[in-house]
């Protein structure tokens, strides 16, 4: 079989890393900015976030989904004009009644997305 890829990157939030990453992809764990945004879990998102961004200095597309890898699937597109995909589920825009349960983040996540 044909390799399509030959460099891959896999950046996670504080989680195990994916089965590409443990396979020798590349992958790299990306952890919240120590003291990023006090106890909110939306704004430690976005720090994390920013990280992901840093991260994909030299890359020729970005993949994300997920509202929390969307905004920097998307900054990471613009700062570096390359092209982003998504693959996107449980869209908070289409889920309303979370807004009542995440208050401040529902808005900050539907933002995101």
């Amino acid at each position: 079989m044909r390799t399509l890829v030959a460099d891959l990157r896999v950046h996670a939030f504080d989680g195990p890393p994916s089965p590409a990453a443990r396979r020798g992809a590349g992958g790299a764990r990306v952890l919240r900015p120590p003291g990023a945004a006090g106890p909110n879990a939306a704004l430690r998102t976005l720090g994390v976030d920013l990280e992901m961004v840093v991260g994909t200095e030299g890359a020729d597309l970005v993949h994300s989904h997920t509202w929390y890898a969307n905004l920097a699937g998307h900054l990471s597109s613009l700062l570096q004009d390359i092209p982003h995909v998504v693959t996107a589920h449980s869209l908070e825009p289409l889920r309303p009644w979370k807004a009542e349960q995440l208050g401040g983040g529902y808005r900050i996540s539907s933002f995101a997305e």
